[in-house]
């Protein structure tokens, strides 16, 4: 026990006093990455003037401070003297410091070893590159990235790349790998090009297919779609003509532009655009579509289709005020509604009668598919035409009369003699200076005939025909002996030996009611009549009526004479007739039973 620590203290003392310069000691090196042992990299050391010089080679990627450098003093007690007994191992932790890029700590020297621990830590900035590749039109991948960025991360941990947002792409699966400490690390992200396509709406017209590719990609316009009546204008984008270049990003919808072929019409030159349905409708009429009998007639069909449909100011080039009718009864159009004051009817004559097919709106002189449910003739001196028979709920013609004043009048319907507001009388012969007549002894009056009527009452008189008429095409100039009717308005421009027209006023010479020869600048207005004679004669003509000589519409019957009866054929009495029959009192018929 003494001899044990008498070798102690010696050997602190030899510690403590040796001045003697043991042999280099040995150095044992660790190396570890984020404190695990690794191989990576390499520490040497130098040992030399008391101190020990460490230089380190790093992994990639990694780096030190001193504070990641252990240096500790181990008692080499396996080759001290005295080999009877183990002292205990005395451990001691070194100072290291860094020095010019090295690290040194003071060497401990003999009996010493020195354990060195160095623990690399991961950089936190290492770079790695995240490379984008976008896909080709035609397939495939590009050999040089679309666009690179360099990020940067913790060495030998996952990579944080994210997919950017283009527009026309798809990203594909992003894989996350380690980073390698030599900023070799690359991350690639590729990117699908998406397909889209471009529909058209043909409006109408034949039907065109999608088209559908990748956006970028060349495209051709399809072929021209057809639509019945148009000519194709292009495919538009909205307001503007679209351009077939590459398919756009999105796609696109177009929509076809038309322009509406027109047609015209040979004989009324009236102008039609297409429907686009096989149909046309007429846009324009011209001035010289009204015919020389004032008609105003449109066809059936233009350019071979058939109208169904009329613009509202087709008629603007139209002096509607001289046309004597209009017929679209062949057309096919519906829907119209006859207005006279504004639209496409503005300014027609309301005696004018409109002839429309079935389908359209029924008004006063209005013939719609064959029949009129208000037919009325206004006493306005204009031109007349029934271009086509039809038939009429009633028919009405108004005129100011005078009473027991003589006066002529022509109409296109029958008027029932006992419910006339008159009487009606024929043309029964001329006997020298003097016209004859003779009462009408039917029921009725007949269509297209002139006859001499004397009214029973003064004012505006309304004759009416029976109910559920058929009107016939007006005939002007029909004749009732050497009675003459007109639906036209006269004019001499000479004087006539043989024509006698009513003169309506007392003038010099002249007896109001009389037929007077004509002479230059005389007129006679529509719905009555003149007398027309083979040779001259006297200038002026008297008129025989219930066997009086009296004048057209200069006659003044007393009261009396308004009180007589006569024979259905016009024959005076002496007072009211005993017999049973059919007679005429104050200007109506009578039966007496």
């Amino acid at each position: 026990m003494k001899q044990q620590m008498k070798y102690i203290m010696s050997l602190v003392v030899l510690l403590v006093c040796s001045t003697t310069t043991w042999a280099d000691g040995t150095v044992t090196i660790t190396k570890q990455k984020n404190g695990t042992v690794t191989t990576d990299g390499d520490v040497a050391y130098d040992i030399a003037g008391g101190k020990c010089t460490l230089t380190l080679t790093r992994p990639s990627g990694y780096s030190e401070t001193a504070a990641d450098i252990t240096a500790v003093k181990v008692l080499d007690t396996e080759n001290m003297e005295a080999p009877a007994f183990r002292a205990p191992e005395i451990v001691s932790k070194l100072t290291v410091t860094a020095v010019g890029g090295q690290y040194q700590f003071d060497w401990p020297g003999s009996p010493y070893d020195v354990d060195v621990t160095v623990d690399f830590r991961p950089n936190a900035n290492t770079s790695y590159t995240v490379a984008h590749y976008q896909e080709n039109v035609n397939g495939g991948y590009p050999g040089t990235a679309t666009e690179t960025e360099q990020l940067t991360g913790t060495t030998d941990e996952q990579t944080e790349a994210a997919a950017k947002t283009y527009d026309g792409f798809t990203a594909g699966t992003v894989t996350q790998t380690t980073i390698a400490g030599d900023g070799s690390t690359v991350v690639t992200i590729q990117y699908s090009r998406n397909s889209y396509s471009i529909t058209f709406n043909s409006d109408g017209g034949s039907a065109v297919t999608t088209i559908t590719a990748k956006h970028g990609a060349a495209i051709t316009a399809p072929a021209n779609p057809t639509k019945d009546g148009y000519d194709f204008g292009g495919w538009y984008d909205g307001a503007s003509v679209y351009a077939f270049t590459t398919m756009p990003i999105g796609g696109k919808s177009l929509t076809a532009h038309w322009t509406a072929q027109t047609y015209s019409d040979p004989t009324s030159g009236a102008t039609a655009e297409t429907n686009g349905d096989g149909t046309v409708q007429i846009t324009d009429v011209p001035a010289t579509a009204v015919g020389t009998d004032g008609g105003l007639t449109l066809p059936a069909t233009v350019g071979g289709k058939q109208v169904t449909e009329i613009a509202s100011d087709a008629f603007d080039n139209v002096n509607m005020a001289n046309v004597e009718y209009v017929d679209l009864s062949e057309t096919g159009i519906t829907e119209l509604t006859v207005n006279r004051e504004s639209g496409l009817f503005e300014d027609l004559d309301k005696n004018a009668l409109v002839y429309l097919p079935a389908g359209n709106t029924a008004g006063e002189n209005v013939v719609v598919g064959g029949t009129c449910s208000d037919y009325k003739i206004y006493d306005d001196g204009k031109d007349y035409e029934v271009k086509k028979a039809f038939t009429a709920s009633q028919a009405s013609f108004t005129r100011t009369y005078t009473n027991n004043v003589m006066s002529t009048v022509y109409l296109p319907f029958a008027v029932p003699t006992a419910e006339a507001g008159g009487m009606f009388y024929e043309y029964d012969g001329l006997e020298g200076n003097t016209v004859k007549t003779k009462a009408v002894t039917g029921t009725a009056t007949e269509a297209n005939k002139p006859y001499i009527f004397v009214p029973s009452s003064t004012g505006s008189i309304s004759l009416t025909s029976g109910t559920g008429i058929t009107v016939a095409a007006t005939v002007n100039n029909q004749t009732n002996g050497r009675l003459v009717g007109t639906y036209e308005p006269i004019a001499w421009t000479t004087d006539q030996s043989t024509i006698y027209g009513f003169a309506a006023e007392t003038k010099g010479a002249i007896t109001a009611g009389t037929f007077v020869q004509v002479k230059a600048g005389a007129s006679i207005n529509p719905f009555r009549a003149y007398l027309e004679l083979t040779s001259g004669a006297p200038a002026m003509l008297e008129v025989v009526i219930d066997g009086s000589v009296t004048a057209v519409s200069g006659l003044k019957r007393d009261a009396s004479a308004a009180a007589q009866w006569y024979t259905i054929d016009g024959r005076r009495l002496t007072g009211k007739p005993g017999q049973k029959g059919l007679y005429i009192h104050n200007g109506r018929k009578v039966v007496i039973e």
